[in-house]
């Protein structure tokens, strides 16, 4: 080994073992508050939440140790301390939460979906969907298990995962396999490449595309509705002149109907943009962290040439990082909310309020019979500020 080669791959392990490791605390962060918020796993989405940051931990807890659990001697790596009974424990769990982090990212994306969309209850949502949010992700996720039985995790460039060995055996001739013989042909690994790499993409951008052109359209929508109000009211008001005594009655009674009307809408409105948001920094934070292994893997399977140090750099700083922009996502709520309480504080002030303050129910239980209208208050409020949309949120 070079030492410019002993010299990455020394890079590559050391970058990806501390986004590892940020990634790691965050999804552990991120846990404990969904523990401490006011409906904590009751809701639909802090399940999937949880479920995603469990699947962030178990990748991002096998990644933390990079090229270390490698067996010794393994070439073209930096410090391989393990056997290979170490490297086979690394890729089960990074390719078993490697797998199952993208479902549960389609998987909330799908739930914001039905809860804008198809105004779909979260009875509803709990018990037909949310059983398959879960379960696909776990299913795919035992894939893991098949491909230990089938020896398929090998050493790669600073993480062990699916990988023939020696590296780059299959395809040349004069290098017999040792282990992972098969792999490019085996009809699950293809499976699952073409579910993580096409099937996944095309059901977070289309859930996305659906989601922002809904918000679009009721936006238009309740601006149609509020210029209709206002037109009725005039006409309303026009009809009652000829009684003097009334009028001034019948006016403030019309005025206070066309209030709540635009009120209403101007909640909902925000209700929906609130969750749009929140869908679209979800998708996002998957995009950032997959695009750059998704070129790497379509350059060595597809074009059959070796990525760039640069590729290999972009992808060990972002692709562990996906616990951590998750996290972003969810504590940015509560750090808007903190700031809104007390705008004198500073942003570290803020995000430690955020993260170490337990937060309240903002209303009382004890009615059970709420309007529409204080469903969606109390929907943009626990949105806005504990980044929840809980079984009241029903818009």
């Amino acid at each position: 080994m070079s030492s410019s080669n002993e010299e990455q791959a020394k890079v590559l392990s050391i970058i990806r073992m501390v986004t590892a490791l940020i990634s790691m605390i965050a999804s552990i962060a991120m846990i404990v508050l969904i523990s401490r918020s006011p409906r904590k796993l009751s809701t639909t989405l802090n399940r999937l939440l949880a479920g995603l940051s469990v699947s962030d931990i178990i990748s991002s807890s096998a990644m933390s140790f990079a090229s270390l659990p490698m067996p010794k001697n393994t070439p073209n790596v930096w410090m391989p301390l393990g056997n290979i009974r170490t490297c086979e424990a690394q890729g089960f769990l990074f390719t078993l939460g490697g797998i199952a982090s993208p479902f549960y990212n389609a998987g909330i994306c799908i739930f914001f979906l039905l809860k804008v969309r198809y105004s779909m209850s979260d009875n509803n949502i709990r018990t037909k969907v949310e059983p398959f949010l879960h379960g696909i992700p776990i299913l795919t996720g035992s894939f893991s298990v098949y491909f230990l039985i089938m020896d398929f995790f090998n050493p790669a460039y600073s993480v062990c995962t699916i990988s023939d060995y020696p590296r780059y055996c299959a395809p040349n001739p004069n290098v017999p396999c040792e282990r992972g013989e098969g792999k490019d042909d085996n009809w699950i690994v293809i499976s699952t490449l073409c579910l993580l790499g096409v099937i996944i993409p095309c059901v977070i951008f289309g859930t996305m595309t659906t989601l922002y052109i809904t918000v679009r359209m009721q936006e238009q929508r309740m601006a149609r509705y509020g210029m209709g109000s206002l037109t009725s009211i005039r006409g309303n008001t026009s009809s009652v002149q000829s009684r003097r005594q009334s009028r001034r009655d019948s006016t403030a009674s019309l005025q206070s109907r066309r209030g709540s009307r635009r009120g209403s809408a101007a909640r909902q409105s925000r209700y929906v943009k609130v969750t749009m948001h929140r869908a679209l920094a979800y998708s996002g934070a998957w995009l950032i962290t997959f695009t750059f292994p998704a070129i790497e893997v379509w350059q060595i399977c597809f074009k059959q040439t070796q990525p760039s140090y640069l590729l290999r750099i972009l992808n060990a700083i972002f692709h562990p990082l996906q616990g951590f922009f998750n996290f972003l996502v969810f504590i940015h709520p509560r750090i808007i909310s903190a700031r809104q309480m007390n705008p004198e504080i500073s942003l570290y002030q803020a995000v430690r309020s955020a993260s170490t303050t337990k937060l309240t129910m903002p209303f009382s239980r004890r009615n059970t019979k709420r309007s529409h209208n204080s469903m969606v208050v109390r929907s943009v409020h626990d949105v806005v500020r504990n980044g929840e949309l809980g079984d009241s949120a029903d818009p």
